[in-house]
């Protein structure tokens, strides 16, 4: 009995630790600068991905709900707000900025990373449908400034239709490697 209440008392207190990192979370994206082109020099980011090519929400509901359910200790990812997804970069550069490769949950267990280095990021509240008003905008920037755009093209969603149903609330951050 006590071995039972023990695994219950661990369970709670990850339950409790997402939450904690769901408020941080959501404390960071709302202090973001919106709509201003900065650079990042970011580190490896571990992650869980699902490498398969999308263009709607409920495809991308569908791949994130596969992506949390390969095991049990995973299903709290998902409120942690730390997902998103890679946005072909090849089709971005054409003007089709909704292709996109594959979705991610950023975790320190994640058998996967997305690379370290220079990022130029821009975040945006509101309807996600604006990542295509600022990726050309991130792409020119890059091009004004001389920078060889390498790819990834990433959309994070800080503050999505998981964490709040009003649109307005809604944080999304683009992030483009360059050097």
């Amino acid at each position: 009995e006590l071995c039972l209440i023990d695994q219950q008392i661990a369970r709670l207190q990850e339950l409790r630790d997402n939450i904690i990192t769901r408020r941080e979370t959501i404390a960071q994206a709302v202090r973001l600068p919106l709509g201003t082109i900065s650079l990042k020099t970011l580190p490896g980011r571990p992650c869980h991905r699902i490498m398969q090519s999308y263009e709607t929400d409920e495809e991308m509901d569908i791949l994130i709900k596969q992506l949390v359910s390969f095991g049990p200790d995973r299903q709290y990812i998902i409120g942690n707000n730390q997902m998103g997804s890679f946005i072909s970069l090849s089709d971005a550069m054409d003007g089709r900025c909704q292709q996109y490769d594959a979705v991610f949950i950023l975790h320190p267990d994640g058998e996967h990373c997305i690379g370290e280095g220079t990022y130029l990021s821009v975040c945006y509240s509101g309807n996600f449908r604006q990542t295509r008003t600022y990726v050309p905008r991130l792409l020119d920037y890059a091009r004004e400034h001389s920078m060889n755009i390498r790819g990834p093209l990433l959309e994070l969603l800080w503050i999505d239709v998981h964490t709040t149903k009003h649109v307005e609330e809604q944080v999304t951050e683009l992030q483009l490697k360059v050097d």
